[in-house]
C-alpha cells in the first residue's frame, strides 16, 4: 500500500492502462464495477484495521528516548524498515544516519527519531522493539475528530461524485478513475489522514520540535507530518536519501527546505517550481561512509565476484513474481556457467519473498550462489569493494555507489518506466540490457576484456563527477549546519 503517494493504488488499473482503454472506446462492465467496488470494500477496511493494530500494539511499547530542556530538539521521520539494529539493539536510520550522528553530537542540538511503520507494511509484535513510535500520542480526542470529520467529508464527496454532469464521453472516462477516487476519499483513508496530520501536531507541541527532517515527501504519512508542522510554523527539511530526483511538483508549502546531493539537482527543483532559497547543496548524505571503504579496498581482489543487488519490485507491484523469478532464475542459471569464484545476491530491505531466492539456489545446485541479508551499509560497501561487477534490475542509489567506488555496473531493464530517472534514461554512461538479453556475455566481458572494463570505469567517474557535489564524507556535518541555521533562534 505504498501507493499512498503519488499514483493509483496498483489494484487498480494503471494510468497507462486507462488511456489504452479509453482510446479503444472500451466501456468498463458490470462485472469490472462490481470487481472494483469490492476491492474498494476490502483495501480500505483492511487498510484501517491494519493501521487500528499497531496501534493496540505500541501500548505494550514502553522505549522512549529522554530529551534534555536546554538544548534544541531535531525531530527524523523515520519508517521501521530505515531503522537498521545492531546486536545490541542499538540502531540507526539508513542513509541519512551521518545526518543523525552530527545533530547528536552537537552540544546545543538533540535528535528524537520517530517511528512509525509504513502503510504497506504490519510488523506486528516487532513492533515492540522501537523507541519513540509514533502511535502512542493517538488519544480518543484526536480518534473522535477523526471519526466525526471522515464520516462528513466522506458524505460530501458521495455526494458531489453523484451530481457531477459529465457528457458520454467524460461519463465513460470518469468511470475508470471512479474507483482511485473512491478509494482515496474512502471514510477510512480519510480518517487515517486526520489521524495522522493531528497525531504529529501533538507530537511535533509536545516533544518541543524545532525542526522535523525526513528523507521523502510522497507518501500520505510524511505529507501529514509536513502539514501539521507547517501548521504550527515548524519548518520541514527534506534530506535527499538516494538518488532518484523528483519528477513532480508535489506543492508542498514554503516551510519545506531542500538538501540535495548536487547542483542537477536544484536545478531540477527549481524548474518544478520550489524557490532557490529553499535549496541547499550540502552533498550526498547517503554515501557518507564511503570514504573510509575506499581506503580498506584491497588493490587485487581475492576473487571474481559478481554482486546482484535487487529491488522489491514484486513488493511494489512493478512486475508480477512469477515473470520475475522467472527472469532471476535464467539470469543466476547462465551467470553460474561464468569463470567466477562467488555470486552474491544482496536483498533489499523491504523484499519479502527470501524463500523465493532460495528455491532457486537450491535447484540450481551451485556453491557459487549465496544470499546476502545484512542491511547495514558496512556490509553493501564491503561487497562492493570486493566485486568485479554489479547487476542491479531498476534504477538504484546503488548503482552511483559502485560506480563512484570504480566497480562497473550494469542495469537490467526489467520494468518499463515512464517517468524521468537519472539512472534508466541514461544509456551512454551505464550499460542497459533488456530482460531477454543474455547478460552473461556482457558481464563477461566486463571481467576478462580489460580495455571494455576501463572504459565502462571511466564513464561512471564522469557521471558521479556530474551528478554529485563531493563525496568527501562531510555531507552530513554540512547538514547539520543547515539544520541549526533553519532553527529559528531565541
Amino acid at each position: 500500500m505504498d501507493f499512498l503517494g503519488d499514483d493509483l493504488p496498483p489494484q487498480f488499473l494503471r494510468h497507462e492502462k486507462i488511456v489504452k482503454s479509453i482510446l479503444n472506446e472500451k466501456k468498463l462492465s458490470i462485472k469490472d464495477k462490481l470487481r472494483d467496488g469490492l476491492k474498494i470494500f476490502f483495501l480500505t477496511k483492511s487498510l484501517y484495521y491494519n493501521e487500528k493494530s499497531k496501534y493496540w500494539i505500541s501500548k505494550f511499547n514502553r522505549k522512549r528516548s529522554p530529551l534534555e530542556e536546554n538544548r534544541d530538539t531535531v525531530m527524523f521521520l523515520a519508517h521501521t524498515n530505515a531503522i537498521l539494529f545492531d546486536k545490541f539493539d542499538e540502531f540507526e536510520v539508513d542513509r541519512v544516519e551521518s545526518v543523525v550522528k552530527e545533530v547528536r553530537e552537537d552540544p546545543s542540538l538533540q535528535e528524537y527519531i520517530s517511528i512509525i511503520d509504513p502503510l504497506s507494511h504490519n510488523s506486528l509484535l516487532k513492533l515492540l522493539k522501537y523507541p519513540n513510535l509514533v502511535y502512542r500520542f493517538i488519544d480518543p480526542e484526536i480518534q473522535k475528530k477523526a471519526k466525526e470529520n471522515s464520516h462528513n467529508l466522506n458524505k460530501k464527496w458521495k455526494n458531489l461524485r453523484d451530481n457531477l454532469k459529465f457528457d458520454p464521453i467524460e461519463r465513460g472516462i470518469f468511470e475508470y478513475f471512479k474507483p482511485a477516487l473512491d478509494f482515496y476519499f474512502s471514510r477510512e483513508v480519510i480518517y487515517l489522514i486526520i489521524l495522522y496530520y493531528e497525531m504529529y501536531k501533538k507530537v511535533l507541541r509536545e516533544q518541543k520540535i524545532k525542526l522535523l527532517c525526513l528523507y521523502s515527501t510522497t507518501k500520505l504519512i510524511i505529507k501529514c507530518a509536513i502539514a501539521s508542522a507547517d501548521k504550527l510554523k515548524i519548518k520541514t527539511l527534506h534530506i535527499f536519501h538516494g538518488f532518484g530526483m523528483p519528477t513532480l511538483n508535489s506543492e508542498l508549502p514554503n516551510s519545506v527546505y531542500y538538501a540535495v546531493p548536487g547542483e542537477k539537482y536544484k536545478e531540477k527543483l527549481i524548474n518544478l517550481k520550489v524557490k532557490p532559497e529553499n535549496i541547499f547543496i550540502t552533498g550526498p548524505v547517503f554515501m557518507d561512509y564511503i570514504p573510509q571503504f575506499l581506503e580498506k579496498i584491497p588493490s587485487k581482489k581475492d576473487k571474481k565476484r559478481i554482486l546482484i543487488a535487487t529491488q522489491p519490485l514484486v513488493e511494489e507491484k512493478l512486475i508480477e513474481k512469477k515473470k520475475y523469478f522467472d527472469y532471476v532464475n535464467r539470469y543466476l542459471n547462465s551467470l553460474s556457467e561464468l569463470e567466477v569464484d562467488e555470486i552474491v545476491i544482496k536483498l533489499h530491505p523491504r523484499e519479502r519473498y527470501i524463500n523465493s531466492y532460495r528455491a532457486i539456489i537450491n535447484s540450481l545446485d551451485s556453491n557459487k550462489i549465496r544470499l546476502e541479508l545484512d542491511q547495514k551499509k558496512q556490509t553493501l560497501y564491503s561487497l562492493l569493494s570486493k566485486s568485479d561487477v554489479l547487476i542491479t534490475f531498476f534504477s538504484s542509489t546503488v548503482t552511483i555507489e559502485s560506480m563512484h567506488i570504480d566497480v562497473p555496473t550494469l542495469t537490467v531493464d526489467l520494468v518499463e518506466y515512464n517517468n524521468p530517472d537519472l539512472i534508466m534514461d541514461n544509456t551512454e554512461e551505464i550499460i542497459h540490457m533488456k530482460p531477454d538479453d543474455d547478460i552473461s556475455k556482457i558481464v563477461n566481458k566486463i571481467l576478462y576484456d580489460k580495455d571494455f572494463r576501463e572504459d565502462v570505469i571511466r564513464k561512471g567517474e564522469r557521471f558521479t563527477r556530474e551528478y554529485l557535489y563531493k563525496v568527501d564524507g562531510k555531507s552530513g556535518k554540512r547538514t547539520s549546519r543547515l539544520i541549526k541555521n533553519l532553527i529559528p533562534k531565541g
